[in-house]
């Protein structure tokens, strides 16, 4: 029985990591993350090819999200506050020019 209750337990964290919502006040940085595509060359994962962040389609960007982005291209998109960039922590290249 305990190592049944154990192993649920240990499940359970692990969803619960995973479903950690990254905080991004800023609705620009916010919209530019949640627009991006397979298409538009907004975010790439480790092999350069492009991604859309928000993968699950909920309209929010968790932590398992964040960290498979490798490289973003946020120029142009009037982006005031990059709060919750640290949680792209495998970002090896990032493009914010011309921002605010």
């Amino acid at each position: 029985m305990k190592p049944k209750l154990l192993l649920l337990l240990l499940l359970l964290l692990t969803l619960s990591a995973q479903a950690q919502i990254v905080n991004i006040p800023d609705p620009a940085f916010k919209s530019f993350l949640l627009l991006s595509s397979t298409t538009n060359n907004t975010a790439k994962d480790s092999n350069g090819t492009s991604i859309k962040v928000d993968a699950n389609n909920d309209s929010e960007i968790q932590l398992a999200e964040a960290l498979a982005v490798y490289e973003l291209k946020l120029n142009n998109s009037s982006i005031i506050s990059m709060e919750g960039i640290a949680s792209f922590s495998n970002l090896t290249r990032l493009d914010c020019s011309f921002n605010d």
